[in-house]
């Protein structure tokens, strides 16, 4: 079997994950990802992310993109389209995946449906992705209840499966060296939140707490 991953980002360890397990059961898997990640067997199919500016470049990179993933389609004949994000490029593949392929998509809902209109137009493309699926995942129960509740039509192809660990970018170290290195007292309790500084986080109602 064939997978084509795709990613407008990259660097979270969501997709690559996700690559390096399917590829461990005999899956053989294909990415596409943005232009100059540094990621090697990556295919270019979205503009570069993270750096401010470079709007030509991105635009370039764009319409590079378009060609890259039609010819992906048309050369490497995947079995099965696998998309992460709603972003207006995720739709546009999508839609030429089943346009060209009739190929099967597989959609992963990350965010709540309460909280996509962070993204801006990202309800709307959220909503178009998960009709065009044939499979929506999501990572937990409560985020099961929300995706049915908003789309109750997807309810029977909608399946929870649990995040996997991010082992395979993670460094460890050991705690004393760690805290140590932070300049942080070797053994006072330490609380730490990871994530998005983000109002929706509740991060000023987990300081009220302490």
């Amino acid at each position: 079997m064939r997978v084509l991953l795709t990613d407008h980002q990259l660097v979270n360890g969501y997709t690559l994950g996700l690559a390096a397990g399917l590829r461990a059961d005999g899956v053989e898997v294909l990415i596409g990802a943005p232009a100059k990640t540094g990621v090697p067997s990556v295919t270019a199919i979205y503009p570069r992310s993270g750096t401010p500016g470079q709007r030509i470049g991105k635009a370039r990179d764009g319409i590079m993109g378009v060609s890259r993933f039609q010819r992906l389609l048309a050369t490497a004949r995947p079995d099965l389209l696998h998309i992460q994000w709603p972003g207006i490029h995720d739709a546009a593949y999508a839609l030429e995946a089943k346009r060209l392929c009739r190929l099967p998509l597989v959609y992963t809902v990350h965010n709540p449906v309460k909280r996509i209109n962070d993204y801006g137009r990202g309800a709307a493309i959220q909503r178009r992705l998960i009709r065009l699926a044939d499979l929506v995942l999501v990572h937990g129960p409560s985020m099961h209840e929300l995706v049915v509740e908003a789309h109750p039509w997807a309810a029977s192809k909608t399946h929870v499966v649990e995040l996997g660990n991010f082992e395979h970018i993670i460094h460890r170290y050991p705690r004393t060296q760690a805290r140590a290195q932070l300049n942080l007292p070797p053994d006072l309790p330490l609380f730490v939140f990871v994530g998005q500084l983000q109002p929706r986080k509740g991060i000023d109602l987990l300081i009220e707490a302490f």
